[in-house]
């Protein structure tokens, strides 16, 4: 259906405004997001290589002839890791819930102008239609 682009212009605007500020994304919060996102994902990889250079076999004593032992690491590079790939996480999310509020807002503003349209539309018929006597 066809909508008047002013009508819809505004209706947008007006639906967006209703969107929380934090969830807003627009062209400049969307580049920083994905910059985060790089820069968290090297981070996370960088750590996880550190945390896998650090793994060291702790043998204890031996028992019956079996010897045992249990992985030892460092845990920063495990907390970092972990840090790292929560604050992707968390931006991947930003980015998901500030995709469907928009995607919200653009078919509410569509529904209403498509509306408005068709309000517009009848009352010229009807308009029409009485000057022409057929009402």
């Amino acid at each position: 259906m066809r909508t008047d682009d002013n009508n819809f212009d505004f209706l947008y605007a007006e639906e967006v405004s209703k969107i929380p500020s934090v969830f807003r994304c627009g062209k400049k919060r969307f580049i920083a997001a994905i910059i985060i996102m790089v820069i968290s994902l090297g981070f996370g990889l960088y750590f996880q290589y550190l945390l896998s250079n650090t793994v060291d076999l702790v043998q204890t004593p031996p028992v019956d002839g079996y010897v045992t032992g249990f992985v030892d690491f460092n845990y920063t590079y495990l907390l970092l890791t972990f840090a790292s790939y929560l604050v992707l996480a968390l931006t991947i999310l930003w980015l998901v819930v500030s995709r469907l509020y928009d995607k919200q807002a653009y078919s509410k503003a569509a529904k209403l102008a498509t509306m408005v349209f068709l309000n517009q539309r009848h009352k010229m018929l009807v308009t029409w239609k009485q000057g022409n006597g057929d009402y």
